[in-house]
């Protein structure tokens, strides 16, 4: 995708009332629910198809979404995906932004945190924990629901020794939202990742 090409996103409403332009040098890359592998240690089967829809006999989407349970919940549970850009994109920075569903009545406040931790590809045999990681936090201003909604992009994730093109290892799960952590599931439906 050419960098002269913005395009608009969601903001922290999720409603479209503060909607704002992804910046034009980012480089976007969909991964979607359904290309992402779930860790064997997972507790729960997370992956599964949602029907949402506005009313009984209105219009309804069809959804693979990853069902990702509070960490207090469900336990940490893991997802992997193996990226690779154009040769040309720079993997040595990366943003991302999650979109996902909340489908059950929540208390305000409520809010969730998603985490991706990258490695470069060739590192692969490193232990888990030698990654780097960013987050993104989404707060509920409704109790809307269901409600398809996108978070902020992340602040930028430096990997290390990371070359153009070079194929990236990711880690997705939830964290603890430092301060109103929602105790429902959410449904991801995929990640944006950005190349900075």
């Amino acid at each position: 995708m050419s960098r002269s090409i913005g395009r608009l996103g969601w903001g922290s409403s999720g409603d479209g009332s503060d909607l704002t332009e992804i910046p034009a040098d980012l480089q976007p890359q969909w991964i979607p629910a359904g290309a992402w592998t779930p860790d064997p240690a997972n507790s729960l089967p997370s992956l599964i198809e949602k029907n949402f829809g506005v009313s009984p006999g209105g219009t309804f989407s069809a959804y693979t979404t990853i069902d990702l349970p509070q960490v207090s919940v469900g336990g940490a549970q893991y997802w992997y995906y193996t990226a690779a850009p154009p040769l040309s994109w720079d993997s040595n920075q990366i943003q991302f932004a999650v979109h996902f569903i909340v489908e059950d009545a929540i208390s305000l406040p409520g809010g969730y945190r998603f985490t991706l931790g990258g490695r470069r590809q060739q590192d692969v045999s490193v232990v888990l924990g030698a990654k780097t990681s960013g987050n993104v936090d989404y707060d509920l201003s409704d109790s809307n629901v269901p409600r398809y909604r996108i978070t902020s992009l992340s602040s930028a994730i430096t990997i290390a020794s990371a070359v153009a093109g070079e194929g990236l290892h990711l880690e997705l799960t939830r964290g603890v939202n430092p301060t109103s952590e929602e105790s429902d599931s959410t449904f991801i439906v995929g990640i944006e990742l950005h190349y900075v």
